[in-house]
């Protein structure tokens, strides 16, 4: 089954009301997207669909975990994923770019809505910018002997008194 079809909601032929789907998305889903930053997740999506006479309204639930590289000590970590969106979609005589966030129209040809890009988009902007282990009972989650390599490598292990400003202070400058 291609991808698009997998996450795909045939809504042609429903009658006004509300329907429940569940999709499951894993790691085959991140592969179909070249270049994607995300490659193992366990995440499943709850959609309740409600069918009005020209318009669907999504409520997504996403709940799982995606699996991060932490930036700091390249460690592997689960990374908590938990979102609840509105996805209004209108059936309009043609396509058009939507003027608004969260809002999409499709032409009335369509008869299935497509959801894959949409949990692409959504999942991809949950990975923070900076990936860093979550921090545990207010210490770093970072693998300590990660951490202790690279302080030693880095030099950052204290902050103590830089003699080089010394030299600095002593200049006075009249104004």
């Amino acid at each position: 089954m291609d991808m698009a079809d997998k996450y795909a909601i045939p809504y042609f032929g429903l009658e006004p009301g509300e329907y429940a789907y569940s999709f499951t998305i894993g790691r085959d889903f991140f592969n179909a997207y070249e270049g994607s930053l995300i490659h193992e997740v366990d995440v499943s999506l709850e959609v309740r669909l409600t069918r009005r006479e020209r318009i669907l309204v999504l409520d997504l639930s996403f709940d799982g975990k995606v699996d991060l590289t932490c930036d700091r000590c390249l460690e592997p970590f689960a990374f908590p994923v938990e979102l609840r969106r509105e996805l209004v979609v209108k059936i309009s005589e043609e396509a058009a770019e939507a003027k608004e966030e969260d809002v999409v129209i499709i032409s009335e040809d369509d008869h299935v809505f497509r959801l894959g890009d949409h949990i692409y988009d959504y999942l991809s902007l949950l990975v923070p910018y900076r990936k860093l282990h979550p921090d545990q009972d207010g210490k770093a989650g970072c693998d300590p002997d990660a951490i202790r390599v690279l302080e030693a490598h880095t030099g950052k292990k204290s902050r103590g008194k830089d003699d080089r400003w010394d030299g600095l202070k002593k200049i006075k400058i009249d104004n």
